[in-house]
């Protein structure tokens, strides 16, 4: 019994590991056929290299930093990307509006730029 509980398991993963391989393909493939198009979305993580937007239909893509008007330092212990400059934080949960930029399938990644310069919309104060 062990031995066929621990097969279970494994084959258990491989099936969610191919559903959510399978997810992300299609995601990309309604994606690509709204490149520059704008959607509503709330922010789903934050790295330093960008931040993850999981819109309505729940299509999950990246915005680069590289896209943003500013430089964004990443604040780990908060969650969230501070803009240098205006000092405005991008963090988990916030509502933001991007347009589709660009989708590649082959890696199943879809691309956001922010739609608008009011996108993050929070602009306070954070001491480090």
């Amino acid at each position: 019994m062990p031995e066929l509980a621990k097969q279970t398991s494994e084959r258990e993963a491989v099936a969610s590991s191919a559903e959510r391989e399978a997810d992300e393909l299609m995601g990309a493939f309604y994606m690509a056929r709204h490149i520059g198009e704008s959607f509503e979305g709330v922010v789903s993580g934050v790295t330093g290299w960008g931040y993850y937007v999981t819109l309505t239909n729940t299509v999950e893509g990246l915005v680069p930093l590289s896209s943003l008007p500013e430089y964004y330092s990443l604040y780990e212990e908060r969650y969230c990307l501070v803009g240098e400059r205006t000092r405005r934080i991008i963090g988990l949960g916030d509502k933001v509006s991007v347009r589709v930029d660009r989708v590649e399938l082959a890696a199943r990644q879809v691309y956001f730029v922010p739609a608008d310069e009011n996108s993050p919309r929070r602009n306070v104060q954070i001491h480090v």
